[in-house]
Formats: structure tokens, C-alpha cells, sequence
């Protein structure tokens, strides 16, 4: 971390400013601010002029603006004398930085040409720059400043300061590089990151699986004198986990899908069809069809559902708030929508019947995306394949 302090320097009564900025033990610079006070108007404690007059308030504002753009810089790993000059000269008004190379000033020129990308595309943007503006602070780095070590300091910065997700971090990292590649192949300015960097410099979270398991199930089945919606957002829930079909899809599902116990469907999503054999549970259900119901309505009553069976233990799901994404603990009830319908039919029959079976009504295309979906661990793994080969 960069300490400034300030020192008196001359040999006579009205003295030069200097100052000295200490990155570490090894990495100390010196520089004359060209400020210059008579000797009883300083405060050796307080490192500034005891303010007296105009022209005293004046240098004091100048000293912590110095501060400021010094210990503010997160950028700079190694001071050096003529960092340290310019910083004075900018403050003291002799040189200004070419607003063209500084790369809060490539950014907002790389959002407003734009306009036409897509709304959530350009809500990411101006996220990302919104926290660059406050992690950069008073600093001003160009463009070709923006090296490894600037990106790595961010990515601490939304990770550690702000408590982002990792998911959330990689994406605000990525605006970036996509500025950076903007001011090289368009504007042919030079930049401190080479084409072979890596995009994805922080590792992705793992995500919590959140799926509904045969016990949790029966304690739903279990709950009493349910008002009528309640009671068909029931139905849709427990034929959700029987047949493993998208929201959607179940949703659209009529009378008319469904004859000699099987239901039959094409998908809105893969435009595959799909023939799902129905357990005589299921059936029952059927028999008086769930009134139609919207994804908003279902996944609402879900959560209402769960509540009240207890499921409240305590998972991480990922929360939006004011643009923001992270990771946040939360009753699993809370986590709970229709997506979970799907997974859970997938690991509740995972080991019952074959796996290929399960991939025919799930669609996925291979075992690897059906493990991954579904969550499985090496040692689900493993007990599965040592109850496959217990004797029949």
C-alpha cells in the first residue's frame, strides 16, 4: 500500500514542499511539489500548512489531492520518481492527461457507439463501468496503462470489497477486454494486453443444485387443507417431477397429450418428441386435470408450497439487486422453481432406471451433461455403479 508523507526542504526560512511516496521498504521516491512555505506556517503533525490565509488553504488542497491520486492508485505496482512528477504536474495544472488515451474516457466512447446492442447487453456495460469508476476513484490511468495487474486488482476489488459473485466478476472483467480490443483494432491505439490473454482470469462458482428428493416430495403430498390454487400448483408440481419436462412445456400439456398411460409431447425448446410411459401416481392426478397455469403463478405457489412442508434448510442461490449479481444463503424454499421439476425427475430416477432411459426424456445429449445437470457427485458416482453390480 503507498504512504504519502510530506517534508520541508531548503535552507532558508520559506521552504520547498517535498514529497516522498513509500510502496513497501524497498520502493521509496522523492519529488519537490514546487510549493513553498515559511517554516512556522507548517504543521509537522498534520503534514499540511496551519491554513491561516488563502494561499495556505490553497497548498493544503493541492497536498491531499496529491494523496489522493497516490494512494488511490491501485494500478501502479512500482513507483517511480517520474510517476510521482506527473502526478504534481497534474495537480499543480502543468500538464493535462490526453482525455483520448484514458481508459475511463475509451469506455464510455466504446458504450455510447453502442446504443443499438441489445438492452441487457448495455445494462452489463454500464454496470461494469460504474464499478470501474469507483474502483479507479480519483485516479486517471490510459489506456495502455490497463495492463495484467490492473485486471487482477479488479477482479480482487468485486470479489473481495464488493462480495460479487465470481460469475459476476468475470463478466464485469470481460467489458475490459472488450473496450481494450476496441481502442487496438479500431482505433489503433496501443494496449498493455496481449491477444493471448486469458478472458476468463477468475475460475467460475460452482453452482448449488437445488432439486426436490423423494422425501421432500412426500412431505408436500403430505400437507392438508390447501386452498384450491395451492392445491393445483400441487398437482403441476408433483406431475413436474414424474415427467421431467421444461415449464413450458408441462404447461401446454392438455387431456389431449395424454392416452393408454403415456403422454405425449414435442418440445419447445428441441422440437424433439418425446413419449413419457406415466406411473399409475401420476395417472390419478390426471384424472381431474390441473386447471392452466402460468410459469409466474407456479413458480410463486411453489414457493408457498415448500414453506409450508418445511423445506427450510439453507442453500446459496444466486440474487439480482439494484444490477448486481451474487451469491447469497437462503432457505431452500426460497429456492426453489419450476426448473427444479425437471431436476429432480432427472436424479430421483438417476440409478432407478437406466441412465439412457432417463436422457430419452430429458433430452440431453450425453451422460456427461445429464451428471453435470443433475448435479452428481464422485460418490453418487460410485454408489451407483456398486448397486449395479449387487446381485438381482
Amino acid at each position: 500500500m503507498k504512504t504519502t508523507t510530506f517534508e520541508l526542504r531548503g535552507n532558508t526560512n520559506n521552504k520547498t514542499i517535498q514529497c516522498r511516496v513509500t510502496n513497501g521498504r524497498n520502493n521509496i521516491v522523492r519529488a519537490s511539489t514546487g510549493l513553498k512555505i515559511d517554516t512556522e506556517n507548517w504543521s509537522t503533525e498534520k503534514q499540511l500548512t496551519k491554513g491561516s490565509n488563502a494561499i495556505e488553504k490553497n497548498i493544503n488542497s493541492k497536498l491531499r489531492k496529491i494523496c489522493d491520486l497516490v494512494e488511490n492508485d491501485l494500478i501502479t505496482n512500482i513507483v517511480t520518481t517520474e510517476w510521482l512528477k506527473s502526478i504534481i504536474d497534474i495537480v499543480n495544472g502543468k500538464i493535462k492527461a490526453d482525455e483520448k488515451l484514458l481508459f475511463l474516457g475509451a469506455c464510455e466512447n466504446y458504450i455510447d457507439q453502442k446504443k443499438n446492442l441489445a438492452k441487457n447487453t448495455l445494462d452489463l456495460y454500464n454496470r461494469a463501468f460504474a464499478l470501474l469508476t469507483e474502483f479507479i476513484g480519483t485516479s486517471r490511468p490510459q489506456i495502455k496503462a490497463v495492463n495484467k495487474s490492473f485486471m487482477l486488482a479488479f477482479e480482487n476489488y468485486l470479489i473481495g470489497t464488493k462480495k460479487l459473485s465470481k460469475n459476476t466478476a468475470i463478466q464485469h472483467t470481460r467489458f475490459i477486454i472488450t473496450v481494450l480490443n476496441d481502442c487496438s483494432k479500431e482505433r489503433g491505439l496501443e494496449v498493455a494486453i496481449s491477444r493471448g490473454y486469458n478472458e476468463k482470469p477468475i475460475k467460475r462458482d460452482k453452482r448449488e443444485i437445488v432439486k426436490l428428493d423423494r422425501s421432500e416430495l412426500q412431505l408436500i403430498k403430505d400437507l392438508r387443507d390447501l386452498p384450491q390454487h395451492l392445491e393445483n400448483s400441487r398437482k403441476w408440481l408433483l406431475i413436474g417431477c414424474e415427467v421431467g419436462q421444461r415449464a413450458n412445456d408441462l404447461l401446454s400439456i392438455t387431456p389431449s397429450n395424454i392416452s393408454n398411460g403415456r403422454l405425449r409431447l414435442t418440445q419447445q425448446k428441441t422440437k424433439k418428441p418425446v413419449v413419457i410411459p406415466l406411473q399409475a401416481e401420476t395417472i390419478e392426478l390426471l384424472k381431474e386435470f390441473p386447471k392452466q397455469c402460468d410459469i409466474i403463478t407456479l413458480n410463486r405457489n411453489i414457493k408457498t408450497l415448500c414453506n409450508l412442508a418445511g423445506l427450510n434448510a439453507s442453500v446459496l442461490k444466486r440474487v439480482k439487486e439494484n444490477g448486481i449479481e451474487f451469491l447469497k444463503e437462503v432457505p431452500k424454499y426460497e429456492a426453489i422453481s419450476t426448473h427444479c421439476m425437471r431436476r429432480s425427475y432427472a436424479s430421483n430416477h438417476y440409478n432407478i432406471i437406466p441412465t439412457s432411459l432417463i436422457m430419452s426424456i430429458t433430452k440431453h445429449a450425453t451422460e456427461t451433461q445429464l451428471i453435470k445437470y443433475i448435479g452428481l457427485t464422485d460418490e453418487d458416482i460410485a454408489d451407483a455403479y456398486e448397486k449395479a453390480l449387487l446381485p438381482k
